[in-house]
């Protein structure tokens, strides 16, 4: 497990980042790609500290243009194209919409809160988008798993 310590300098990045990202998207009109209940600015700017905190773990730089997207990948580390999935439940699933996206090839839960980021572990694109893994959680049937069936970072 990977654990990232955030402090008020980041928050407040993606705070910016995740009000610009919001607006950019809404305003050319990409589909807002949350799953859940919360508003679409709480989840961009939850999604950009998983990705601010993984790159800082990894060492790397994460795709932070402001320009529409959807469905790209937030950083590639060792040609591999990778997509942070945040979520605030400490025992949240990676989820994965219904339409596999093949423009990633390596997905990673973050659970985020007030003050770390935690990092419980990954899979492939071929291991998420598998049948046994269709799941409705109450947003539509989609692709989940569980933390117990994510590859561990000993596994890299």
């Amino acid at each position: 497990m990977i654990v990232v310590d955030i402090g008020y300098d980041m928050r407040l990045l993606a705070s910016m980042l995740g009000g610009i990202r919001t607006l950019m998207n809404r305003g050319t009109l990409v589909v807002d790609g949350k799953i859940g209940p919360q508003d679409g600015m709480t989840a961009d700017m939850d999604a950009i500290v998983g990705e601010l905190a993984f790159a800082k773990a990894q060492n790397v730089w994460p795709d932070l243009s402001l320009k529409p997207r959807s469905g790209s990948a937030d950083l590639v580390i060792a040609g591999k194209r990778i997509d942070i999935k945040s979520t605030r439940h400490p025992n949240g699933r990676l989820l994965g919409k219904k339409k596999v996206n093949e423009d990633v090839d390596i997905y990673v839960l973050a659970i985020v809160s007030d003050h770390q980021v935690t990092f419980p572990g990954w899979a492939h694109r071929h291991e998420l988008y598998n049948d046994s893994n269709l799941i409705d959680l109450g947003h539509g049937v989609g692709y989940g798993l569980t933390q117990d069936k994510l590859n561990t970072w000993e596994a890299v």
